[in-house]
C-alpha cells in the first residue's frame, strides 16, 4: 500500500491480512490508511477480536486494543470502534476525523443494498473484479425484492430511485466486465443499464463497448441507430483508438507482460 504516513510506531513482524484486497500491513499507519480510505470495506471480516488482538501483541497498544475491544462488545458504532486507533496515532487531524465520522454515520444510515455497491465499486478498484460482480449482483437481487408499497415515498418517485440506482449497478458490473476482458458479458450489462435509465453517458459507454468487443459492421449499424452526430462519432473513434492501442500494444520483454496478466488474474480472482 502506498501513501500513508511516516511510522511512528515500529513494524509487526507478522502482518494483518486484510481479506477483502488479500493484502498484508505490517505498521499501524498502513492500517489507518487503509481504514482511512476503504469505509465500505469494513465489514465483518475486518471488524472484530481478530484486528484487536493483533493491534495488542503484534503492535503492542494494548491499551488501544481494549478500547476497541469494549467497543466492540458494547456494540458501539462503527466510528466507537475504530476512534481509539486514530485518536493513539494522531493520523487524522480532527478535521479529518469529524470528516471520518460523518462518512461512517453516513454508511451505516444507507440502505444495505447501497452499501453493497459501494463495497463492490471498491473492491472494483482493487482489481477484486470476481467479488465485485457477486456483491453487485447480490445488491440488485435486494434492490429488486423491494416492495414500493413498504415504501416511505411515493411508489413512482421509489421506482425512478430504484431503477436509477439499478442502473449504476449494471454499469458498474459492465466496468468490472471490461477489466477481466469479458467483452460480451460487459455489453449485456452496459445495455441492461441503458435500458433502465437513457442517459448520454449509458449511451456513449455502451457504443464504446460495442466497438471493442463487436465486429465493425455490427458497431456501425449500432451507431446509426443510436442516432450520434458525426462529431460525436469522430469522439468516439478517438477513445477507440486508444483503448485498442492499450489491447494491443505489447511491452518489449513478452515475459514480463504475461508476468503481469498472471498476477492481475490472479488478484481478481483470488486464486
Amino acid at each position: 500500500m502506498s501513501g500513508y504516513r511516516l511510522c511512528r510506531i515500529p513494524a509487526a513482524k507478522n502482518p494483518y491480512f486484510i481479506e477483502n484486497i488479500s493484502t498484508n500491513v505490517y505498521t499501524i499507519e498502513e492500517l489507518c490508511y487503509y481504514m482511512y480510505h476503504n469505509t465500505a470495506l469494513l465489514d465483518a471480516t475486518f471488524v472484530g477480536s481478530g484486528l484487536t488482538r493483533w493491534i495488542a501483541s503484534e503492535l503492542g497498544m494494548k491499551n488501544t486494543a481494549m478500547a476497541m475491544e469494549k467497543a466492540f462488545l458494547d456494540n458501539k458504532s462503527l466510528a466507537g470502534f475504530l476512534t481509539p486507533v486514530f485518536e493513539e496515532t494522531g493520523y487524522l487531524n480532527p478535521a479529518e476525523m469529524k470528516a471520518y465520522r460523518q462518512e461512517l454515520d453516513q454508511l451505516l444510515h444507507d440502505p444495505v443494498w447501497v452499501r453493497m455497491k459501494k463495497k463492490g465499486d471498491a473492491l472494483v478498484h482493487y482489481g477484486k473484479v470476481i467479488a465485485a460482480e457477486r456483491i453487485y449482483r447480490q445488491a440488485l437481487d435486494m434492490a429488486e425484492l423491494l416492495d414500493p408499497a413498504e415504501q416511505e415515498e411515493p411508489q413512482e418517485v421509489f421506482e425512478e430511485k430504484r431503477r436509477a440506482f439499478e442502473s449504476r449497478v449494471w454499469h458498474n458490473i459492465g466496468v468490472a466486465a471490461m477489466k477481466m476482458l469479458d467483452y460480451d458479458e460487459a455489453v449485456n450489462a452496459f445495455q441492461k443499464a441503458l435500458d433502465l435509465l437513457e442517459s448520454e453517458e449509458n449511451k456513449e459507454t455502451l457504443l464504446l463497448a460495442y466497438g471493442i468487443a463487436k465486429p465493425k459492421e455490427r458497431y456501425l449499424e449500432m451507431l446509426q441507430k443510436s442516432g450520434v452526430s458525426r462529431e460525436e462519432q469522430e469522439q468516439l473513434q478517438k477513445r477507440l483508438d486508444g483503448a485498442d492501442a492499450l489491447v494491443t500494444e505489447l511491452p518489449q520483454d513478452p515475459d514480463t507482460y504475461v508476468d503481469l496478466l498472471t498476477v492481475k488474474y490472479h488478484n481478481a480472482t483470488d486464486s
